[in-house]
Order: structure tokens, then C-alpha cells, then sequence
């Protein structure tokens, strides 16, 4: 096994197919989910850093949707993904709302383009839970990021029980859950912990993403809880 396929989910570097992309409509249910729960994600990472006029990259970028939240909060954002055909789909859905968002491709995650000290956050949303060898993205993270700049971070746990109930409430359990992720490994608050820690980051504030009210009664919404939940929410500082 070489160096690339150590450090990456395979499906980060394979290729999607034509129209991949179209799996996210704007109407569908997966898009109205994950929209539900963006403004309760946004307050909560946003809570460590004012987001208006800070400079952001968000990491495997996939649809748009994130990047396109951020922006409309006052943020300069630069969105990366390894797959080009997801880029295409995400750059002309933020074009066609007249979103300026930098939409770039590159051939790794832990080998940005970027100088050193760039950005005032580093948005993660489902990278960490897929299958990949941490280390290497968390030094990368940590290059880009200016002194006291904030990491973000949403994860799925690993398990059965959170298999299952992905399975059963995919939508509702883990809003945004990224279509083409391929195999979701999964990744706890306590293992992060100790990955950040060794990256030279502080951990900082976590918490748990549940929904709120009876599933088909009134309108999906979402909040941040301090039990155990299958989706989490993390930040860190870098030193």
C-alpha cells in the first residue's frame, strides 16, 4: 500500500461519475434535512470565531451547501474537493445564486496549494469520519490555519447502533451526511480529542446534533445537546 492509499479514502480520490453531482436537487428531501440543520451547526462552530470577514476553507467541499451557508454569514471562502465532477456541480449551483465562492481541485487534502497561515478557520464537515489516516490531514490543517485560528468539525460515530440508526433515519439522524461518501468509518469525540491534541491543536467545545419534535408533525429543526448522539459537532484552536 503506498503513501496516497494509507492517507486517503478511496472514494476521496476516485472519480465520480457524469451528473454525479445531481443527486443533490435543491428540492429533495436530503437538501431540505441537511438546510434544517445548517443554521444550528453554523451557530454552534460559530461560536469559538465571529464569522464575518474571516477567511474559511472548507475540506471536501462536496455539494456547496456548507459553503454557501458560510458565505451568506460575511465569510471569504475558498471550498476544495479531490472530485472533479463534484467541484463542477458545486460551482455552478453557487454561480446560479450569484454565490462567489473559489471552488478549487486538488489532488490531495493533506497537499494544499495554499501559503501557510491563510485561513482563520478550516471547515471539516464529514472528513474525519470516512476511512483515512488522520495525521497527515491534521498537520496540513494546522500549515494553512493563522496562530489561534479554529479547525471545525462535524463527525458520525462508529458502531452499530449508529449504523442502524443511520440506516433507519438517515436523513433525520445525520442531516447533511455527504451522498458520495463511500465507507463511513466513523470517528469519536475522545479519539479526536487525542489526534488533535497530538497535531498540536486545543481542543475545544463538543457537543451532539439531535432533531427536534416528532418526525412528520410541524417542521424539522435541530439542536446542539450535551448526550451522546450519532452526528457530533467539535472545534479546536491552533496554539
Amino acid at each position: 500500500m503506498n503513501d496516497l492509499s494509507r492517507s486517503f479514502a478511496p472514494e476521496l480520490l476516485a472519480p465520480l461519475p457524469d451528473g454525479a453531482g445531481h443527486g443533490y436537487l435543491e428540492n429533495d428531501a436530503w437538501w431540505l434535512t441537511a438546510r434544517a440543520a445548517l443554521s444550528v451547526k453554523c451557530k454552534f462552530l460559530g461560536s469559538e470565531i465571529r464569522w464575518a470577514g474571516s477567511s474559511v476553507l472548507q475540506l471536501a467541499c462536496e455539494s456547496g451547501l456548507v459553503s454557501d451557508g458560510l458565505l451568506r454569514r460575511g465569510c471569504d471562502v475558498t471550498a476544495v474537493d479531490t472530485r472533479a465532477e463534484m467541484l463542477r456541480f458545486a460551482r455552478a449551483r453557487s454561480a446560479a445564486h450569484g454565490y462567489r465562492i473559489g471552488y478549487d481541485h486538488v489532488a490531495r487534502l493533506d497537499a494544499l496549494p495554499h501559503a501557510d497561515g491563510q485561513f482563520d478557520i478550516v471547515l471539516c464537515d464529514h472528513v474525519f469520519d470516512r476511512d483515512l489516516e488522520a495525521a497527515p490531514l491534521l498537520a496540513e490543517i494546522w500549515r494553512v490555519l493563522r496562530p489561534h485560528g479554529i479547525v471545525m468539525f462535524t463527525c458520525t460515530r462508529p458502531g452499530a447502533m449508529t449504523a442502524l440508526r443511520l440506516a433507519l433515519f438517515r436523513g433525520r439522524a445525520a442531516p447533511g451526511l455527504p451522498r458520495h461518501m463511500g465507507r463511513r468509518a466513523g470517528m469519536t469525540p475522545q479519539r479526536m480529542r487525542r489526534l488533535l491534541r497530538d497535531a498540536r491543536f486545543e481542543p475545544r467545545r463538543f457537543a451532539g446534533l439531535a432533531p427536534r419534535g416528532i418526525p412528520g408533525i410541524g417542521t424539522l429543526s435541530y439542536c446542539t445537546v450535551d448526550g451522546r448522539r450519532p452526528l457530533w459537532l467539535g472545534t479546536a484552536m491552533k496554539d
